[in-house]
């Protein structure tokens, strides 16, 4: 959404997977390719290219974009991560955190001084920031 609708003045986007380009370049794409068979993989992601968030995230501007990950994220890697970052368009805010994919009340406080300074509206306070409940960690697959 945030690289075709331009009402938007700024998107948070939390630990998500925004592009196949990078996701190719990521470790455990080739055997997992290999193991799905690379022509079907191959032929999946063609046929399905217009899927790729990082078609999108590339023209966000001029909304301003805050990317949150987690250092534990099962599927994403540090790497993976911070390409997702290089291409979502500028202006941008990115950070990686101590958390698992639902990320961190760290990861809570930073939306919502980010929001409001975006969006100039008045912070709430700390205390009512830290009653808002931690997201769901989603039960992954085990290996």
């Amino acid at each position: 959404m945030s690289g075709v609708d331009r009402r938007f003045k700024v998107f948070v986007l939390m630990a998500g997977d925004l592009s196949d380009e990078v996701d190719k370049k990521s470790k455990n794409f080739e055997p997992y390719r290999q193991k799905v068979g690379a022509a079907r993989m191959d032929a999946f992601m063609n046929d399905h290219a217009w899927l790729d968030a990082g078609k999108y995230v590339s023209k966000s501007a001029p909304a301003t974009l805050f990317l949150q990950y987690a250092n534990g994220e099962p599927f994403l890697d540090e790497q993976m991560e911070k390409g997702y970052c290089e291409i979502a368009s500028e202006p941008k805010k990115c950070r990686i955190y101590k958390a698992q994919h639902a990320l961190s009340p760290e990861a809570t406080r930073d939306r919502i001084a980010f929001l409001a300074e975006q969006l100039s509206f008045a912070s709430p306070a700390p205390s009512a920031v830290s009653q808002i409940p931690a997201l769901a960690q989603p039960p992954w697959p085990k290996e």
